[in-house]
This record gives C-alpha cells, structure tokens and sequence, in this order.
C-alpha cells in the first residue's frame, strides 16, 4: 500500500477558469512510483520503485487519474476559497506517456481518484 504522504509532481501552464489568468503551477498526483518526482507533458511515468500506485502497473500504461493544484495567482478573487472548484486537474497517462491535463470543475471524488482504469 503506498504511503499517503508520497507523490509526484506535474509542471505545466494552466488557464484559471474563474479569473482566465495563466499561471504555472505543479499538480500533486499519485500515479506510478511515489517517489517525489517532478513531471512535464510527455513524459513516461516510472514503475520500477516501491511503492507504486496502482500496486500493479495498469494494462498498456493507461490510466486517468485526478490531480491536485493550487492556482498561484493571487489577485484572482477565487484564490483563497476555489477548492475543491478549480483545484482539480484530470490527468491523462497513455502507455506511460504523460498526454493531456485539464482542470476539472464541480468535483466530487476522493483525494487522487484513480478514474480510469476502474478500481
């Protein structure tokens, strides 16, 4: 079972939906090994250290998986109260590969919600 603690971490610019400002920002996940790695679009996620979440690498590499950013635009009126509205990105993973993100509003699922493939 993989420590609640661990993550990685995605860098990438994202469109705040509320004030439309573009900000860089890291989203926490936990996909592949837990091992505080920082991430970009199109890179492969590593399986090969313990522990890994899934436990099991899914069939092909694809998983989508929800993410968690904080929008670091501070004169955005939303920026102190917007979760859990815009402080959720869907991540796609496709044969490893990082291929798209995008934030995902009205969420309601748990903490790094493995979407697909079905746990």
């Amino acid at each position: 079972m993989a420590s609640p603690g661990r993550f990685n971490t995605i860098h990438c610019d994202l469109h705040c939906p509320l004030c439309n400002a573009k900000i860089l920002t890291g989203i926490g996940f936990r996909i592949g090994s837990l091992e505080n790695k920082q991430y970009k679009i199109g890179d492969k996620i590593n399986w090969s250290q313990q522990p890994t979440r899934p436990e099991k690498r899914p069939a092909n590499g694809n998983v989508i998986t929800l993410g968690h950013f904080n929008c670091d635009n501070p004169r955005c009126s939303s920026w102190q109260d917007c979760y859990p509205n815009i402080q959720n990105a869907k991540i796609t993973i496709k044969e490893d590969k990082i291929v798209d993100i995008a934030i995902c509003t009205g969420v309601d699922q748990e903490d790094f919600a493995i979407l697909e493939p079905q746990q």
